[in-house]
């Protein structure tokens, strides 16, 4: 998974997989204290990242690939909402929540 901001790039697991709708889906988690891959796509989008690209592979089959791109716009506040709830559940964290712009 990558969020483009000055090509932050990250690789993290995630549970997914298609849904009856033929729809596919997936899951991040990351623990709460510290810093971790899944924080660092949510500062990118905080600070203004425009897109987002997820490559998943098939650990079975490294040729079988998804690739997916989402647009951002409009994305900032739902996430920094988000972060915050998660941040304030963590105060023990001490980490530091990124400035949008």
């Amino acid at each position: 998974m990558v969020a483009l901001r000055r090509d932050v790039s990250v690789t993290t697991s995630f549970a997914g997989g298609y849904q009856e709708d033929g729809f596919f889906s997936f899951t991040l988690s990351a623990p709460l204290a510290g810093r971790n891959e899944v924080k660092w796509i949510t500062d990118a989008i905080i600070l203004g990242a425009v897109l987002v690209v997820v490559s998943v592979q098939d650990p079975r089959d490294a040729r079988s690939r998804i690739h997916a791109q989402f647009q951002t716009r409009g994305a900032t506040a739902a996430v920094t909402s988000t972060m915050d709830g998660c941040l304030a559940a963590a105060t023990a964290n001490g980490g530091d929540r990124p400035q949008a712009r």
